[in-house]
């Protein structure tokens, strides 16, 4: 899986300066039914009018990313975009109450769709979407001043369980503040002001032409979601989307995810899934399943598929369902910029004989 989070700041729409958890203005919500005949989960987060999440098939259990906006597809409506690989999916979808109805297309050109019949699914524990974004000009009186943006959510737990309690220092910790469980929206308020300050503070003293001159170069951004990507009654797979520009040509950004056992309350590492044989069958499943995503054959080599070498190792950022285990590599790290982001979904059919017992107590 691949996708262009650059795309993803260019759906952003106008920035407000207040922290938001409102129902209509920020949520969370997860759906169960079907494209066509296919039996699907959806996770959707709403952040002012952007919509984001992940979807999917409940035969394979890979999160597949999707972005979009409440704007494009008229009142009550959805529309929402996937950019994986070669595909563009896109779906057109009408929030009714609890019901979802729609249209997903495997391209937008294709005039032809499957329908799309969803129902609101309430997991435990429950959640709210907290969301805080802002924009301060460098010079507010310059037509055209640099300007800094902030923007930061993530689901949050309702109530005060051990499970909700671990979750809200996870997520706190992403954002910076360990071992605590204290409300995000003030977290992400401290930070946001922080931000401005220190943008304020860097740039006081460029003088006015040169900022005119090269506008763009001054601008400064930054964008953190957590979202949930996955969610079963044993596992939580959170996805820690992060961008950043602080000049140059581009920005930079990746994603983190965190898998969570609700059983045991804690973490999982990778040697909490795999034992050390299947740590070790890792490097020829991850070459295998990004040759089968790129359409290369078993014997072409991985660089034609655009990575610098003829090989992926596992690293520690990955993510498990109850079907599968992804690893997800940032730009630059096994490959240009140009590439994207990079997701290899290997199934549990391929590491069955290698999954931990207490591993095995989580997916069944």
């Amino acid at each position: 899986m691949r996708k262009s989070f650059i795309a993803i700041i260019g759906l952003i729409s106008i920035l407000k300066f207040t922290a938001i958890q409102a129902q209509g203005v920020s949520w969370y919500k997860s759906y169960f039914g079907t494209i066509g005949t296919y039996p699907v989960i959806l996770h959707l987060h709403k952040m002012g009018n952007t919509v984001n999440g992940y979807y999917y098939y409940q035969s394979r259990m890979q999160p597949l990313y999707i972005i979009g906006d409440d704007t494009s597809a008229g009142k009550n409506g959805i529309q929402l975009f996937s950019g994986i690989n070669t595909s563009h999916e896109v779906f057109t979808l009408n929030l009714s109450g609890k019901k979802v109805s729609g249209t997903w297309k495997k391209d937008p050109e294709n005039k032809a769709g499957l329908p799309v019949t969803l129902s609101e699914k309430t997991g435990n524990p429950q959640f709210d979407m907290i969301y805080t974004t802002g924009s301060l000009e460098l010079r507010p009186g310059m037509e055209e001043s640099p300007a800094a943006t902030y923007s930061a959510a993530a689901v949050w737990p309702k109530d005060n369980s051990l499970t909700a309690n671990l979750i809200k220092r996870v997520v706190n910790e992403e954002f910076g503040s360990k071992n605590s469980t204290n409300d995000i929206g003030k977290v992400f308020l401290e930070e946001k002001k922080q931000f401005f300050a220190d943008y304020m503070e860097e740039n006081k003293d460029f003088k006015d032409s040169l900022l005119k001159e090269f506008t763009y170069s001054y601008n400064m951004d930054q964008t953190q979601w957590i979202n949930i990507a996955f969610h079963s009654a044993k596992i939580l797979t959170l996805a820690d989307m992060f961008y950043s520009y602080t000049g140059g040509a581009h920005g930079n950004y990746y994603t983190n995810y965190i898998s969570l056992d609700l059983v045991n309350n804690k973490k999982l590492k990778l040697s909490d899934v795999l034992n050390a044989a299947g740590i070790k069958k890792l490097n020829p499943l991850l070459g295998k399943y990004f040759r089968k995503d790129r359409g290369l054959s078993l014997m072409d080599d991985l660089s034609e598929g655009g990575l610098y070498e003829n090989k992926i190792e596992p690293n520690e950022n990955f993510f498990v369902t109850t079907k599968g285990i992804g690893f997800s590599y940032a730009p630059y790290e096994i490959a240009p910029y140009t590439a994207g982001e990079i997701v290899v979904f290997i199934p549990f059919t391929e590491l069955n004989a290698y999954l931990q017992p207490k591993f095995k107590e989580l997916i069944r």
